[in-house]
């Protein structure tokens, strides 16, 4: 059956994407708003980088993977499987997050919200990280409600639906994560679809275009007049387009021409336990974090070999951790990375 096919290209890109996000969430002062580094320092010009399109790259695949539960099987069946996925990991961070800023809420980036249960039931998760869960299964029940409609018209109906959260306030942040996000699941969608032809254009001339688009944006976006909200929206869908294009074509490449090489094999690794690295880094993190920051090993440890040091822990020891523990133990396994 086509939904058991197994897409190299696909796992490398998922390896990508999770190596972007420990990488971003490595800057111990990302979440502080750059205060140690500085906001025109090149650790905030690269995050910034890296978060425009990385968690969109993930979003992409995950549509990639999911057409065919659009036609094969039944549409409770698939969100039951989705639920167990990754809405059990959710609200056991959520909760566990909930119980640890309870206690230690002097050591919180963030403080919690006046109803952090409610919040948690929203996609304001106390776990800085669960928020892609949240939206992933909301999205996925969306697409599947819908699945009768042309997924290109779809995907046509959600980037115009993008522009929405322009006129909404914070009030509706889960709403606007959603609106925001689901376009880049209706692309891989799309792209599932019409892969044999898509795949032809795959090539290191589309891939060097595309990653030239997003440094011209990302070096020079600064230059467009911010305060029109339609053409700054504009301008960063474009870019988290050509960003993901450069990174997909890249791993494309890799798996085809590349299959054998060391770099292609290490990505691919790190696709197989994305999500293991995804949950178990924020365990790494968030205490090396809390150690740089908050005890002051920043006062000792310069800040660039830190992230350095930070990035490699937060890839490495979640893969041992979920090798030799996570996916050994069935409870932690369920809670963890969903089963």
């Amino acid at each position: 059956m086509e939904i058991m096919k197994r897409f190299l290209e696909i796992d490398l890109a998922k390896g990508l994407a999770i190596i972007l996000a420990v990488v971003g969430h490595a800057f111990p002062d990302a979440v502080k708003g750059f205060w140690i580094a500085g906001g025109n320092s090149v650790a905030a010009s690269m995050e910034s980088f890296i978060y425009s399109f990385h968690m969109p790259l993930f979003f992409m695949c995950s549509g990639f993977l999911f057409l065919p539960k659009l036609t094969n099987g039944g549409v409770s069946q698939t969100i039951a499987t989705r639920f167990k996925r990754l809405m059990i990991p959710y609200l056991f961070l959520s909760f566990m997050y909930l119980g640890g800023k309870m206690v230690g809420g002097a050591l919180a980036d963030n403080a919690l919200s006046d109803n952090p249960i409610v919040g948690i039931i929203f996609g304001n998760s106390p776990c800085f990280g669960a928020w892609f869960l949240w939206v992933l299964f909301i999205m996925s029940v969306i697409v599947l409600c819908l699945k009768k409609v042309n997924v290109g018209l779809l995907f046509a109906a959600f980037i115009a639906a993008s522009y929405i959260p322009l006129h909404l306030d914070s009030n509706f942040k889960g709403i606007s994560a959603i609106l925001s996000a689901t376009m880049w699941f209706l692309m891989g969608c799309v792209v599932r679809k019409h892969y044999d032809c898509i795949s032809k254009y795959l090539n290191i001339y589309v891939c060097m275009m595309s990653f030239l688009v997003i440094l011209s944006i990302h070096l020079y976006g600064g230059m467009i007049d911010s305060s029109n909200g339609l053409i700054t929206r504009t301008i960063a869908i474009i870019k988290t387009f050509t960003g993901i294009t450069a990174s997909y074509t890249l791993c494309y490449i890799l798996a085809s021409k590349f299959k054998e090489s060391t770099v292609t094999k290490k990505l691919q690794m790190c696709g197989d336990y994305c999500m293991d690295i995804y949950i178990v880094s924020m365990f790494v993190l968030v205490p090396l974090r809390i150690l740089y920051v908050n005890v002051g090993l920043m006062n000792y440890i310069p800040y660039w070999p830190w992230v350095i040091i930070a990035s490699a822990l937060g890839i490495v020891l979640p893969i041992l951790i979920s090798k030799h523990i996570v996916r050994k133990v069935g409870i932690l396994r369920v809670l963890l990375i969903g089963g």
